[in-house]
């Protein structure tokens, strides 16, 4: 099956925990959150640490989003207009995941300093 954005999109609507993948040598997936602003796919990388997702993203740009069953082959990128998506992207961060025992981590995703860890998805077909 060919997925679209529009299938991925969908998918992460659908889903508040998704897991990613790449780089050549990554065999397990990770868990992050997704947002959608707009028809746009959004995450930031919690983690700062080198061998982040975000950082091998940097570096390969291709990978896999994967939820549920489904698994998505995804470019990721930092888009020109991030700076003005901010705003957007945290309420987008607080709209979907700021209840509960998440409101720690939503509260915190949404500071500054995860503001250069942002990355845009698009699904893509090898």
């Amino acid at each position: 099956m060919k997925y679209t954005n529009t299938s991925l999109l969908e998918s992460i609507r659908n889903f508040s925990l998704v897991e990613i993948r790449t780089g050549k040598d990554r065999v397990s997936f990770t868990e992050i959150w997704v947002v959608n602003v707009g028809d746009r796919l959004f995450a930031r990388s919690w983690n700062l640490s080198e061998k982040s997702w975000f950082n091998t993203f940097m570096k390969e740009e291709i990978g896999e989003i994967k939820c549920g069953e489904h698994i998505y082959k995804v470019k990721g990128f930092v888009p020109a207009d991030i700076q003005s998506l901010h705003p957007r992207i945290n309420a987008a961060y607080l709209a979907k995941y700021d209840e509960g025992e998440n409101s720690f981590y939503a509260r915190g995703i949404v500071q500054p300093k995860y503001y250069d860890r942002t990355m845009e998805f698009v699904a893509i077909e090898i």
